[in-house]
């Protein structure tokens, strides 16, 4: 009969004691819970680093309304984005002149969907605050680095040229 090594065994043996809460990964905290409308939905953070975009879900429970409240703050970044690509910003210089071309709503949404992949996968934004209402909304405030949002963009418009 073989032996087991005595530091997993005495490692299984401690896991056995460990509570059920911490076997699974919570959702994170709500910063807090308001009866108002969050601060940041009338007037965005200003930081010269960085972008700043919000959103809000009600869902059927806790942890889907935060998945959706964030998903839509992502949707939030990506339209403050889709304006600083260079190839984005030439179609709507056009527009503002008088010329309407063809092309530019299928541009903007194929450079938003770009942008919003990346945001989705690439890990870059970061949760500042969630706040939840009483009617169960909860409001979701993102973060993205300039540099981070500059590399994107540049990607982006390499993607659409």
């Amino acid at each position: 009969m073989k032996k087991i090594p005595p530091a997993p065994a005495i490692l299984c043996f401690l896991l056995a004691f460990v509570p059920a809460r911490f076997a699974y990964a919570a959702p994170p905290e709500l910063v807090k819970v308001s009866t108002d409308i969050p601060d940041f939905v009338m007037g965005l953070p200003s930081r010269a680093d960085t972008i700043y975009g919000y959103g809000a879900a009600i869902a059927s429970n806790l942890d889907e309304s935060l998945e959706l409240a964030e998903s839509h703050a992502k949707r939030d970044l990506s339209g403050r984005m889709v304006e600083g690509i260079p190839s984005v910003s030439e179609y709507i210089e056009k527009i503002a002149g008088g010329v309407w071309d063809p092309y530019f709503i299928q541009i903007l949404l194929l450079a938003d969907r770009h942008i919003m992949d990346a945001l989705l996968y690439t890990g870059v934004t970061v949760v500042e605050k969630r706040v939840q209402t009483p009617d169960g909304a909860v409001w979701c405030l993102l973060s993205l680095k300039k540099k981070d949002a500059l590399a994107i963009i540049t990607n982006v418009d390499r993607l659409l040229r």
